[in-house]
């Protein structure tokens, strides 16, 4: 097997962690959680170029402030929201950059 990276190294850190602290939850909360994270970290996988280190390093960061907060006594779970379009007055780039579509100076969900 060839040595990993790093990052890769971190990124696998990362997962198992996550799966240790689904194993510390509630026994409904912890196959929905390994779902979840398993999902996560192979839609990354998917859609993030293994080269793009800027882009891995953000979600490194992103993943470890979610385990630390699934970590908490109080938290069970993680629920995914959809972002909102916003307003006209926030702007067609906004708006474009949550994957809203903008057509004619209207702001709609696509």
């Amino acid at each position: 097997m060839a040595r990993l990276s790093g990052l890769q190294r971190q990124v696998l850190s990362l997962y198992r962690a996550f799966l240790r602290a689904a194993r510390n939850k509630p026994s409904e909360a912890r196959s929905q959680l390994e779902q979840f994270v398993a999902a996560e970290f192979r839609r990354n996988a998917i859609e993030v170029n293994k080269k793009d280190f800027q882009t891995i390093e953000y979600l490194l960061r992103r993943g470890n402030k979610q385990l630390l907060m699934l970590q908490g006594t109080d938290v069970n779970g993680f629920t995914f929201m959809e972002p909102r379009c916003v307003q006209q007055e926030m702007g067609d780039e906004i708006n474009r950059n949550f994957g809203c579509e903008v057509q004619a100076g209207n702001s709609s969900t696509t």
